[in-house]
């Protein structure tokens, strides 16, 4: 007696590929989803951790600040000029502002002399400027009406995120 072989048949055979191809698919689009936010959320996080770390400069620079005065440019950005104890460059270099250029870059700059924006000269030899920030609309700090020695720092981005500091200084 002879005994039958089970096998599949072609249109099982058919529909368990085809089965397997969607499988696949859907598979292959949730790995793409989770590509994409994984970027997303790793761009908000670089972008996080940089504004953190301006916010940090800052504080450090006007919790430790003597002589703090603000002026405007021609756009009604703020220059903030002061002299601190927190360097990050030269010891001997005491004077940092903070402005806005034309490029719309966040600049601090650390200088032998106090900046002056109308005096042209070779900042190279005399001074640390650092890119803080970029893609910046406006840059504008006030003091507080009550308390003197109370600042808000005012930030708009480009995309039109906004950041507002508030520090005090123990100095000035």
């Amino acid at each position: 007696m002879i005994k039958n072989k089970k096998s599949f048949t072609l249109v099982e055979m058919m529909i368990s590929i085809t089965l397997f191809s969607i499988i696949i698919i859907f598979l292959y689009q949730s790995l793409e989803v989770t590509k994409n936010s994984n970027k997303f959320y790793s761009d908000k996080l670089s972008s996080f951790i940089k504004k953190n770390n301006v916010k940090k400069i800052m504080f450090e620079d006007i919790i430790n600040a003597k002589n703090i005065s603000i002026s405007s440019d021609k756009n009604k950005n703020s220059i903030l000029k002061f002299t601190t104890s927190n360097l990050y460059h030269n010891n001997f270099f005491i004077h940092v502002s903070y402005l806005l250029t034309k490029e719309n870059n966040l600049v601090r700059i650390q200088s032998k002399d106090i900046f002056q924006k109308n005096k042209v000269y070779n900042l190279e030899d005399n001074s640390y400027i650092d890119i803080l920030e970029n893609k910046i609309v406006k840059f504008k700090v006030t003091t507080s009406k009550k308390y003197k020695k109370s600042y808000i720092i005012y930030i708009t981005y480009e995309n039109g995120e906004n950041t507002i500091l508030t520090l005090n200084s123990i100095n000035n």
